[in-house]
């Protein structure tokens, strides 16, 4: 299991992974645009979630959470 910066971006990472429709989601965008510099962000925007919260509560635009390591793991998904 990876270490991740917070328990905030540990969480969206496992809501991203965990949720089918949001899994779907973030594999076709991944897919469709492979040269997005921040992933995770271009697919919240693209797909109109900026003002989407996790089932946690947790904005999916927190300041404390790491878009790099939540780009990863949409990155991930299009090799599973």
């Amino acid at each position: 299991m990876p270490e991740w910066k917070n328990e905030q971006t540990k969480l969206v990472a496992s809501w991203i992974v965990n949720t089918p429709e949001i899994t779907d989601s973030a594999r076709q965008f991944a897919k469709a645009n492979p040269n997005a510099l921040i992933l995770y962000r271009a697919w919240l925007k693209a797909t109109n979630r900026q003002k989407t919260v996790t089932p946690e509560g947790i904005s999916v635009l927190d300041p404390e959470l790491h878009f790099g390591e939540l780009s990863d793991v949409i990155w991930a998904l299009t090799v599973s």
